[in-house]
């Protein structure tokens, strides 16, 4: 995503995801990164299938048992809920997955989502 590639990371993703039939304890990531690609290639408007990537990461990482990639699909969504205006939807998305750790908050991934939420409070009261 970075090096302005999404082409190529789709089909590595697809790739990946292609060689498991059965969802793996990686399945969730592949997922969520799929969606975080298309959205470089779309507008957040138009960005359906990103959106049921996410939901489908955050399924199936809540199905594992997969609490830390269960947050990264919800911060997804909830970044992308956001970007379209569905302010109240995107907490309702993230806070119930963030509040569930009870340790780690050091960590990028729950920083990233605090200040999401911190983000998206701020804009409910606006």
């Amino acid at each position: 995503m970075k090096a302005g590639r999404s082409a190529e990371g789709l089909a590595v993703l697809d790739e990946g995801l292609a060689q498991s039939p059965e969802p793996s304890g990686s399945t969730p990531e592949l997922l969520r990164l799929r969606g975080e690609l298309l959205l470089l290639q779309t507008a957040p408007a138009t960005a359906k299938p990103s959106k049921d990537l996410f939901r489908e990461a955050l399924d199936l990482a809540h199905q594992q048992g997969a609490l830390s990639l269960e947050l990264r699909a919800a911060t997804s969504l909830a970044g992308l809920l956001s970007n379209q205006g569905q302010t109240s939807d995107a907490i309702a998305c993230l806070e119930p997955v963030y509040r569930r750790f009870t340790e780690g908050f050091g960590t990028a991934d729950l920083i990233t989502a605090k200040q999401l939420l911190d983000e998206l409070s701020d804009a409910g009261r606006r």
